[in-house]
């Protein structure tokens, strides 16, 4: 049995390592992407007119700041510049499988192998590089692989650490639990569980001097110091939005004083970028803003809040987005739906951030329908759509900080990836629920569920 259990742990380590370092391949292939947006506009009219001279000073400078090795080859395959060669000794790229890929039509290509130039395996990644709509030339960026292996061996050995540490707390765990079966034990699991779910004011209370008994006294040491660390995370989430506010507003405000200046088309739609771009970072900030507020469990006004008037009022400020994308918006509510408990501008929020993703992930000639009833002790209230809906395996993961279904729908429409969080803590913090369902291309319904409110 031991043997086996051996064997198991090393094919999971060996495809744990593995994992690991294509994650951290994708990694460093998105890095050299990102520069390579910055460098083509730069070089594009040097390697269409093939100045060699100011070629090869670009790409030592380039390679110097970014520490990757930078490469230029023709549309024939010679190699114009290099950052760590001569490039007038170097062979005929063009039957570099990256080469070939990129000159035959591919916005991109990378491959890992040996190189015969540096004596090192390499990571390569090339892009083309196109002028007046033609291809001039192609851009090769690469790094040895060992800088990537290196990492990854670190992060493979935190995780192993972490992964030793957790197997000897479950060793622990189950020996105390198959020997006692105690009541102390039960205590442990029930804080555990409160912690697990964010809260840190649970405490272990063990009323022995055994081995329990100072497990617990441990236990309790590492809440309080799981406590102050998440309490410096929200600090430190809280202070740098903040600060973050003011520069993206300035950043935002000299653009807009910019479009109103005579530049060329290509300056103003780089303006336009910056603009949406420090628009999109503005409303991160705000939302994480939201997130910092409700997670620190900020004093909120509750009142009596008249359903039916929020829901209302919400719906009355999408019609016309909806409207543009010609997007039915029905809404029903139940007579005599009763009031809840809650904070006015929080429940306004919790709508306009579900309403608004229904919208936004429902295509043209849909339907979204607002229906809320009571149900019980609770004010049900139901948001459909039917959009694009949400695939089985991602469901888990929706109501996550930053996560998005759709990258490229969220990136064009200026979403955050944080408005089901922020659902999700309003909900929580008026001791509500909600929940998800949602098939794929067929649509999505949100349930939400809050106490009414008992005079």
């Amino acid at each position: 049995m031991l043997v086996q259990y051996l064997v198991l742990g090393a094919i999971l380590a060996i495809g744990t390592q593995r994992y690991i370092q294509s994650s951290n391949v994708d990694f460093f292939a998105d890095e050299l992407t990102s520069i390579s947006k910055i460098i083509i506009p730069e070089m594009k009219e040097d390697i269409a007119l093939k100045h060699m001279l100011s070629l090869n000073e670009n790409v030592k400078r380039i390679s110097s700041n970014s520490q990757k090795r930078v490469t230029i080859i023709d549309v024939q395959g010679v190699v114009l510049a290099d950052s760590d060669s001569d490039a007038s000794k170097m062979p005929n790229h063009l039957n570099r499988d990256e080469i070939k890929k990129v000159v035959l039509g591919a916005d991109s290509a990378r491959s890992i192998r040996h190189s015969s130039t540096l004596g090192k395996d390499m990571l390569y990644v090339a892009f083309p590089v196109k002028s007046g709509g033609n291809l001039v030339g192609v851009l090769r960026l690469s790094m040895p692989l060992d800088n990537i292996s290196l990492w990854t061996h670190q992060i493979f050995k935190s995780m192993a650490l972490l992964f030793v540490i957790a197997a000897l707390l479950a060793l622990a765990a189950a020996y105390y639990v198959s020997k006692r079966m105690s009541r102390g034990i039960s205590d442990l699991n029930e804080t555990a569980l409160k912690i697990a779910a964010g809260d840190f004011s649970a405490k272990a209370y063990v009323d022995s001097n055994d081995e329990i008994g100072a497990l617990a006294e441990t236990f309790n040491g590492m809440i309080v110091r799981l406590e102050q660390l998440d309490t410096l995370k929200k600090d430190f989430v809280a202070n740098a939005s903040h600060e973050l506010k003011t520069p993206v507003t300035s950043i935002i405000g000299f653009a807009e004083t910019l479009e109103n200046e005579k530049l060329s088309q290509e300056n103003t739609r780089y303006i336009e970028i910056i603009k949406k771009q420090a628009q999109r970072l503005y409303n991160i900030v705000n939302d994480l803003l939201s997130l910092s507020a409700l997670e620190n469990n900020a004093a909120i006004e509750k009142k009596a809040l008249n359903v039916s008037d929020t829901i209302n009022n919400v719906v009355s400020l999408y019609r016309k987005k909806a409207s543009e994308k010609k997007i039915t918006v029905d809404v029903s509510i139940e007579k005599n739906l009763s009031d809840i408990y809650a904070n006015e501008f929080n429940m306004e929020q919790l709508l306009v951030n579900l309403i608004d993703n229904a919208i936004r992930y429902t295509e043209e000639q849909g339907k979204i329908s607002v229906k809320a009833s009571n149900a019980g002790n609770f004010v049900e209230i139901k948001i459909s759509d039917t959009g694009i809906g949400i695939p089985q395996d991602l469901q888990e993961r929706i109501f996550d900080r930053f996560f998005v279904v759709d990258k490229s729908r969220s990136r064009k429409s200026g979403g955050t990836g944080l408005g089901l969080s922020i659902a999700k803590h309003i909900v929580n913090t008026h001791q509500g629920s909600i929940s998800l369902e949602s098939k794929e291309y067929e649509g999505s319904t949100f349930t939400i569920k809050l106490p009414i409110f008992k005079i």
